[in-house]
This record gives structure tokens, sequence and C-alpha cells, in this order.
């Protein structure tokens, strides 16, 4: 309900409604700021506990190029992954972890 306020002007009182300021969500469902909130929410960050054969599209930053057993493979905090092709796209799957090493990274979903 809006509240009104008299207000003078150049010697005659008019009747105006006040502004009334409203926080929280935007009036109309397709305004630019609310389509962001909407889209910021629906992006979820999980970690995830690596494991040997888990398959990722993309590796963590960091990451080391290294020989092991003559093969080459992206060495990031003790995390071995190994390159492969899944169609025409590279993934690394996690091929070993040293002992110790951390084994839970952040995703984006």
């Amino acid at each position: 309900m809006q509240s009104l306020a008299s207000v003078l002007l150049l010697g005659a009182t008019s009747i105006l409604p006040t502004a009334d300021a409203r926080m929280g969500r935007p009036a109309s469902p397709g305004s630019v700021a609310g389509v962001h909130r909407r889209h910021r929410r629906r992006r979820r960050r999980r970690t995830v506990a690596l494991v040997v054969g888990l398959t990722l599209v993309t590796r963590p930053a960091g990451c080391q190029a290294r020989i092991r057993d003559g093969v080459e493979y992206q060495y990031c905090n003790g995390v071995w992954y190994a390159p492969q092709y899944q169609g025409t796209e590279v993934v690394y799957v996690v091929n070993a972890i040293d002992d110790g090493a951390n084994t839970t990274i952040e995703v984006e979903e």
C-alpha cells in the first residue's frame, strides 16, 4: 500500500505518491539483473574426491608434463593424469595417486 505525501509546489499543494524502494527480487522476471542472479545460483561449485579411473574434461592448474614408464602424464599435486581421446576431445583420466596427495578438487557444474 502506498503512502501519500503532500508536496508544496509554487504555492499550490498537490498530492503525490511517495517512492517506495523495494529490495530483493526484481519486479519483472525478464530483467537483466534478475537473470544474472538466477544464472549464478544455477552454476554450482562442489568438491569431488579423486579416484583412479575418474575422467576430467580439464586438468587442474599448475600441472607439469612428466614421463613415467615411457608414457607422458600430467602430474599435479601428487596425482597422475593420463591424457586420452574421447571422440575428438582430449580428456584426462586419473591414473595414479601418490600417498598423502590432496585428493579433492573443486568443480563447477
